[in-house]
């Protein structure tokens, strides 16, 4: 899921607030949470241990650990946080990766029975939140747990569901904030997305995203069992689900009503909140929409692209790009690798390289004149002119066909200029006849079974018999638009087959001279 918004971070930043003025009063502690260097060597020295060798019965997990879930962020910056999701500092740091003693650690939690345990039982083995020393200890292990565990490890879900909640709950038991910020908070997501495929890429078309937060409290956490609290917890986060894919696209597009209509529903499932668990008053829901783009957007940071330019001549320009975009045989691929590899190449970003401008760049030095790209061939140019460009169009025409939920055609522009050769007193003199400039559109029927070597001759063959045509028209034919669109209209027609056909044609102009 992409662009997700934080939900409720003015009430956790309030959170954190108090929570760190509560740890600096509280004995033992400095308002700080300390790292030990030698913990941190051997962080780095284990970085991606993932714990290899637990048993069976160490990774199966109950269907209920999926409470409170959230995604680990990819990137860290070196600073602390309250992160909705998860309920518990986290420390942003690149090198702060979690040790096999931490993994051990939890993997001592994740009991056959720990399901069937109270609550308070559990809690107070995973952090006794009256020993100082033990906790912060197992505060630091999940720290680095839950920021660096990866999303496969089997257990991801145990983390982030079942230790999320116990780590709340004993935080507040520990820090003994004030009363309102007593009760722990659980954060869940709700989402619905819809997607299409392009040339066999899954292309995200519309997402709805909620972010739910809210605070409950548990009366007695001797009388209920981590499972069914996890359970509870988890059940409200499906009944928004469930509600939120129950809504048409015309709700979720208004974003301002749609988020009083989840708000409304999630006080409403916590209202009934009951086995074990009440609600403590407290709710934040972040709604927003996202659609995704049906134009090509090409705008471009001119200052990085500047800053490209110089890195590279421009035959080392021209030596990147076909090195990048023309794999060996792509003649015989299929139109839909060709179109999918094309697309990944010239999509991906990269700070040393950026393919997409350089392909740009190319293009424009080869329409110079007094081209600075010399050791290139026909061949090549015609490559990297036509094939690429014409399985570009075809990507994004086949990308707005999806949100636009029509068929949308890629289209191939022409500029022709008519001849014909004279004998002017025994000299043979060409003289010009017309000239005009036309596109015509067409429909892939099957990429996975057109070649690239078709398409292109498909496209070559309506190019030369529109221009023979026309070249050849007798003497008395009117160039005229007409006689051009009748013309690309018989071409298209007969050079399609199975795999690809001639949808239409447009004409911008058609200029015939007039000679006294």
């Amino acid at each position: 899921m992409k662009n997700r918004k934080a939900a409720g971070a003015a009430a956790l930043a309030v959170v954190l607030s108090i929570l760190l003025t509560a740890c600096a009063s509280s004995p033992g502690t400095s308002g700080k949470l300390e790292i030990d260097p030698e913990q941190t060597a051997q962080a780095d020295s284990a970085a991606d241990s993932s714990a290899t060798g637990q048993t069976e019965e160490q990774t199966a997990q109950p269907e209920t650990e999926q409470a409170g879930s959230g995604e680990a962020p990819d990137t860290w910056t070196g600073s602390t946080g309250y992160r909705p999701g998860r309920n518990s500092f986290f420390f942003r740091s690149g090198k702060y990766k979690y040790t096999e003693t931490d993994y051990a650690l939890i993997q001592s939690f994740h009991t056959a029975d720990y399901g069937q345990m109270s609550v308070e039982e559990f809690n107070r083995m995973v952090m006794d939140w009256d020993d100082e020393e033990a906790y912060h200890r197992t505060e630091e292990s999940f720290q680095r747990i839950f920021t660096t565990l990866e999303e496969e490890d089997a257990l991801y879900g145990f983390v982030h569901g079942t230790l999320s909640n116990t780590w709340d709950e004993c935080d507040r038991r520990h820090y003994e904030t004030c009363q309102q910020e007593k009760n722990p908070w659980h954060s869940g997501e709700a989402y619905c997305e819809t997607y299409g495929d392009v040339f066999g890429d899954e292309v995200l078309l519309t997402g709805a995203y909620c972010d739910i937060s809210y605070d409950y409290e548990i009366p007695d956490t001797s009388a209920i069992t981590v499972e069914q609290r996890d359970s509870l917890l988890e059940n409200i986060d499906k009944e928004m689900q469930t509600f939120l894919e129950k809504q048409d696209a015309g709700k979720l597009k208004d974003e301002k009503n749609m988020e009083k209509t989840l708000d409304d529903e999630l006080g409403r499932i916590l209202e009934k909140l009951e086995g074990g668990l009440a609600w403590g008053g407290q709710k934040e829901i972040c709604y927003y929409w996202d659609s995704r783009y049906d134009e090509w957007d090409d705008s471009k940071d001119w200052e990085d692209e500047e800053d490209e330019e110089e890195k590279y001549t421009p035959q080392e320009k021209y030596d990147l790009v076909l090195k990048a975009l023309k794999p060996d045989g792509y003649e015989k691929m299929s139109l839909a690798e060709f179109n999918r590899k094309t697309h990944a190449a010239l999509s991906e970003y990269d700070e040393i390289m950026d393919i997409s401008y350089l392909y740009e760049m190319v293009l424009m030095e080869l329409e110079e004149e007094q081209s600075r790209i010399t050791n290139k061939t026909d061949a090549d140019v015609k490559f990297l002119q036509t094939t690429v460009s014409n399985s570009m169009d075809e990507y994004y025409a086949a990308e707005r066909s999806l949100y636009a939920r029509k068929q949308i055609d890629p289209e191939y522009a022409v500029s022709i200029n008519a001849s014909r050769k004279e004998d002017v007193y025994g000299d043979e003199v060409v003289v010009e006849l017309a000239e005009g400039y036309y596109s015509f559109t067409y429909h892939i029927l099957d990429a996975d079974k057109l070649t690239v070597a078709e398409r292109d001759k498909f496209l070559e063959d309506v190019v030369s018999e529109v221009q023979k045509r026309v070249d050849n028209a007798d003497r008395g034919q009117k160039l005229d638009e007409a006689f051009l669109k009748k013309t690309i209209d018989e071409a298209g027609k007969a050079a399609g087959n199975a795999y690809i056909e001639y949808t239409g044609c447009t004409i911008d102009y058609m200029e015939q001279y007039e000679w006294d």
